[in-house]
This record gives C-alpha cells, structure tokens and sequence, in this order.
C-alpha cells in the first residue's frame, strides 16, 4: 500500500512538472497569458513540494518566534545568543549577546567595523577584529579594489566574560589569526603565520589556545588550507584541501570539483584522522559528541548533508536527493540545516521561488521536522532547548529564535 502511495505522488509531481513546463511554453510570450501563468506556476511548485515532503516523510511543525534581533550572523549556546549587527546611522559593527530566558542583554566591546569570525559558550565570547591593523584596511585604489588583502591583514583574537567583563587578547602574531570557535576552556582558530606564498588567499593552518595553561598548539601543519574550525566535546573539525588537485577552482565556495574534505583532531589523543574524503567538495563540518557532520557537493548549487558516527563509523545520508541542503549543525544528536527543496535561498534575485526552510533530523527517533514556513530561513543554529535561524529579507536581515518542544530535544 505505502509503495502505491509514493508511486501515485511521483506520477502526479511528474504530470505536473510536464504540464507546467507545455502551459509555460505557450503563453510564455504573451504578456496576460504569462501572468497567469506565473500565478498557476506558483500554486503548482507549492503543491509539488507539499506532495515531496509527503513522500519523504518529513513532518512540519512550524513553531512560534520566541525571540527575534536584528543582525545577519549569529553564535548561539543556550541561553545565549550572540549577534552581530551594524549600528543604525553609522558603518560601526556592534557585537550583542542576549539571555533567552531573562531577557538581559550584553555589548561584547569589539572594536571598528571588521569582525572575522565569531563565537560563544555560556559565558564567554570569542571573536576576531583589526585593532592590532595599523593600515586602512577599505582604502580602496583609484581601479576601485582593495589596497589591502582581507586574508593578509592583521587579524587578532579576543575573550570577554559576560559575568566579569574581563576583556582578554589570546593572540598577538603580527599574520591573521580568525574565525575562532570555543568550548570550555579551548579556542580554536584558522592562522597563516606560516604562509609563505602570494597567493591571495593564502595559506590557513588551525591552531588550538588552553585557556587553562596559557599554551597555544598547532594543530595542522603543511602547504595546505585548514579552515573553518569547530570544536566540541574534546574534538576539532575543519575543512581541508590537502587531496585537492583542482587549483583553478580556488576562491570558488560551492564549486563541487574543489576537493575539499572533512578532518578531525581529538584534544586527549592527540591524534588526527580523516573524516571525509570523497572525490568532491566536502565542507562546513559540525561536531557534537560522536557525531560530524557536513554538507557534501553533488554538483554546483546542489549538496546534501551527511552525518558520521566517529565511534562506529557509520555514515549516513540525511538528504539525497537534487536539491539544494547545506549549512548543517549538530548539537546533542540533532541535526539542523538550511533546505532549498520548497524554494532557493536568495533575496536579491527573483523571490517568486524564494522559500528556503530550516529543518531538524532528530537521531533518536530518525524523524525529519521542518521548523519554518514561508520565506527565507538559512543559517540554522541549535543549542539545548533553541534553535535560531536568519530571516533574510535584505534591507533588514534578523535572528529568529523557536523554543523547541521536549520531543525536539531531548
């Protein structure tokens, strides 16, 4: 019975794909006509992604905004939320962390209008800026480019405590130091003290700070890149092009033939081990307990996402399909992501197709929710009993919060 069901859904998906596509052709040219094939062409996308949630089984559970901020980026470690957003009149970058639950709010004192990278846990909030740049770092040429190369100034790492308000400096190499992730009383950022090439983009290498000790430790060695460290529960991943072959595809952040894969390091061990390396282009690890995840590139604009099991090796699938899922985090055994199969991501092109979700795989029960309706949702974030999201409408981007319900967290 249930392999009628899905058969009798992918016939009609199919009939109406067809349909659309005839009916599109015909009135295409015709101003009236095409109008009203634009509105019929709407109503059948919807039903199509209705019918395809169907026959994945993918529950909806569109919940309540709890809390919303303006900003573009956010970190978030329940009850905390971070958020970065330019002040209102001026081009000045302000970093804000609020208290889900009691409603305080916090000013992380970062300084100028550049911050590369982000982070927080309970009370501490790690972040990179230019304080220590004695150059300009937008003077701009009279051809209208940069003076200065974004990767090759000096990026510096800084600690504050929301409790003690004590503000720390972890780093003081003249070479760039950023993007830093934290967990209990280590941070870790990507570095290029060690680049030695012209290459605009540089050379990144992760390095590993204990809080504790005071002890800095490079973690990734070798004329390759290492970026975009996470870290948690006593492991670091990151992103790394040591196996990648295809050099013209660099600077290129979606292009499936840029090999870039998935690595881990383990704190106690001190051991390093591959986590993933296929032929294509693996990137945006998460870590939580056992568990990374990825998204990984099929083709150009079209990635799934792929969890493994560390302790047992098991990878596993959450999406296979043709359409567009990246963006995963992992907190706890649950899974979020940013999903393009009700619509694309993108607000400064046509939005009549515009309708990108935020949705939770849950590893104790193997069920898929999808958290939002309408719009555009991207760049999910989990922590405990939260889950944030971008609400991106351009003009005024903000962080969205939902509650989650206890089935959803525990």
């Amino acid at each position: 019975m249930a392999r009628r069901i899905v058969l009798i859904a992918l016939v009609v998906v199919l009939v109406i794909v067809i349909g659309n596509n005839v009916i599109g052709r015909i009135y295409s040219m015709i101003p009236v006509q095409r109008a009203i094939f634009n509105n019929i062409q709407r109503i059948t996308f919807n039903i199509q992604r209705s019918i395809l949630e169907s026959v994945k089984g993918i529950k909806k559970q569109v919940l309540p905004i709890a809390a919303e901020f303006p900003g573009r980026e956010a970190a978030l470690s329940s009850p905390y939320i971070a958020v970065q957003n330019y002040l209102h009149g001026n081009d000045t970058l302000e970093l804000s962390v609020y208290n889900l639950e009691t409603g305080e709010e916090y000013t992380v004192p970062t300084i100028g209008k550049h911050i590369s990278g982000f982070d927080i846990e309970g009370k501490n909030v790690v972040w990179a800026d230019l304080r220590s740049e004695t150059r300009n770092p937008v003077q701009t040429e009279p051809s209208g480019k940069f003076t200065y190369n974004q990767s090759k100034l000096n990026w510096d790492i800084f600690l504050y405590n929301l409790e003690t308000r004590e503000k720390k400096q972890l780093t003081y190499n003249p070479a760039a130091q950023r993007n830093p992730r934290i967990w209990q009383h280590y941070v870790v950022w990507e570095d290029n003290r060690h680049d030695t090439t012209d290459d605009y983009y540089g050379i990144w290498n992760v390095y590993l700070y204990d809080l504790k000790s005071g002890k800095e430790t490079r973690i990734t060695r070798g004329e390759y890149d290492h970026t975009h460290p996470r870290i948690r529960d006593g492991k670091i991943v990151w992103r790394d092009n040591r196996n990648n072959t295809n050099i013209r595809f660099r600077g290129c952040e979606n292009c499936p033939d840029y090999n870039w894969d998935i690595y881990f390091y383990d704190i106690s061990t001190g051991k390093e081990q591959a986590v993933a390396t296929g032929p294509t282009m693996e990137c945006d690890p998460d870590v939580s307990g056992d568990l990374v995840v990825w998204a990984e590139y099929k083709e150009l604009n079209n990635a799934d996402i792929v969890m493994k099991n560390l302790e047992s090796g098991k990878v596993t699938r959450l999406t296979d399909d043709s359409f567009h899922q990246w963006q995963p985090r992992v907190d706890n055994g649950r899974v979020v992501w940013t999903d393009e199969r009700r619509g694309h991501s993108t607000s400064d092109v046509s939005t009549d197709f515009a309708n990108a979700d935020v949705l939770l795989y849950h590893t104790r029960t193997g069920k898929t929710t999808r958290l939002t309706g309408g719009w555009i949702q991207s760049q999910p974030l989990i922590s405990g009993q939260y889950a944030a999201f971008l609400y991106d409408t351009q003009a005024n981007p903000r962080y969205q919060v939902v509650k989650l319900p206890d089935k959803l967290v525990r």
